[in-house]
């Protein structure tokens, strides 16, 4: 009905204010230095301070595909807001003149964020990564595939906020497709 909640949040303001107090409390029983933030549409977020800006290793396994791999890196340097991060392109036996360029092209234009190996073995996702994992110099480590595309410039913030949170093992973002 009209006076519902689930037909209009701001029908019932005391809502959003109890749920605000709640998550303040709960930062503070925590000892987790936070902040509560609103969102559109009434509802709340948490965004935490992060306490050491340790790095990142974004981790791409790639093949090929040069016009897609520099979307996604075209994306990551010039739209990521973070500021310790490091990307270990593992390319796995690329072929095409035209992503070697730009392999080429991100190591000229980004050498101390981008580095790339290679590492030429049959096709198997896991061992890539965990090659990559072993090449990484970061605290972090971030997964991607060559054709992601960063939209939201604190997405990697975002990420470290709550990874580096104890009770915290693991972190994934939202990925939409077209």
């Amino acid at each position: 009905h009209p006076q519902s909640t689930a037909s209009e949040l701001g029908s019932k303001n005391y809502a959003t204010d109890a749920a605000y107090r709640a998550l303040c409390d709960a930062l503070e029983r925590r000892g987790e230095p936070g902040k509560v933030t609103p969102t559109e549409g009434g509802h709340w977020i948490i965004r935490y301070q992060i306490r050491d800006y340790r790095r990142v290793t974004v981790i791409i396994p790639t093949k090929n595909l040069g016009r897609i791999l520099n979307t996604c890196l075209t994306s990551i340097f010039e739209k990521t807001t973070y500021p310790n991060y490091e990307v270990l392109l593992i390319d796995n036996g690329s072929t095409e003149p035209e992503t070697l360029e730009i392999i080429d092209k991100w190591k000229t234009k980004e050498p101390d964020r981008f580095r790339c190996e290679r590492y030429e073995v049959p096709f198997n996702f896991s061992k890539i990564n965990n090659y990559a994992a072993s090449k990484a110099s970061g605290d972090y480590l971030l997964f991607l595939n060559n054709d992601t595309e960063v939209v939201n410039p604190d997405w990697m913030t975002a990420m470290v906020e709550q990874v580096q949170r104890p009770a915290i093992g693991a972190v994934g973002g939202l990925l939409l497709y077209p």
